[in-house]
């Protein structure tokens, strides 16, 4: 990796650059606490910015994350915060979470993912996703499956090469999100029971 945390809490990772390394871009396992602030990831073999383990209240602010070969950022952790990062131009997936919970996605900008959607949350719960701008990417601009009580709110979700959102999770709550001149459709829920949909605008999906 390009840089890399094991058990340490509590640092501060700021204002560097990491191009082109062999593995991950920065890979963050049981670490706890950390602040990474305006850091720029570009062209790593690896998943750019990764999360595993135990790694909790960590706060991933202003990064830039472009290019890459797998995903811009995966999670298996629960309970960090993604505020203002820009992901553009991810291989696999913008931001992929896996068994991850109770995490805040704000702010962020996920553009131009080449094979899958911007954000996909899988057999992931009580995620907050607020305020973030997800378009033209391959997919679906979010992919909702399994698990739920996600919230998606006041998001911009336009020129998508499928839909939307699309979600296969029970009880999720879509609301207030702008959603437009997606390729498929602007709302899919597939077996997603007892979920609330109010106050979006959708418009030529």
């Amino acid at each position: 990796a390009g840089i890399s945390l094991s058990g340490a809490h509590t640092c501060a990772i700021t204002g560097n650059r990491v191009i082109s390394s062999l593995g991950p871009g920065l890979s963050i396992s049981g670490a706890n606490g950390n602040l990474v602030y305006n850091n720029a990831f570009d062209s790593n073999a690896g998943i750019q910015i990764s999360l595993t383990g135990a790694t909790r209240n960590n706060v991933f602010d202003s990064n830039i994350v472009t290019r890459g070969e797998s995903y811009g950022i995966f999670s298996n952790a629960d309970s960090n915060a993604f505020t203002n990062n820009r992901v553009d131009t991810a291989k696999a997936v913008g931001i992929y979470f896996s068994g991850a919970d109770t995490n805040r996605v704000t702010g962020n900008w996920v553009h131009n993912t080449r094979l899958g959607a911007g954000l996909w949350m899988e057999n992931s719960g009580g995620n907050f996703v607020y305020d973030n701008t997800f378009d033209s990417n391959l997919a679906d601009g979010v992919l909702l499956q399994g698990l739920s009580n996600n919230t998606l709110d006041s998001n911009t979700l336009s020129k998508n090469g499928a839909g939307g959102v699309n979600a296969t999770a029970d009880s999720c709550t879509i609301t207030n999100n702008r959603i437009e001149d997606n390729k498929s459709h602007g709302i899919w829920l597939n077996g997603a029971d007892s979920s609330t949909i109010r106050g979006n605008r959708v418009y030529n999906s």
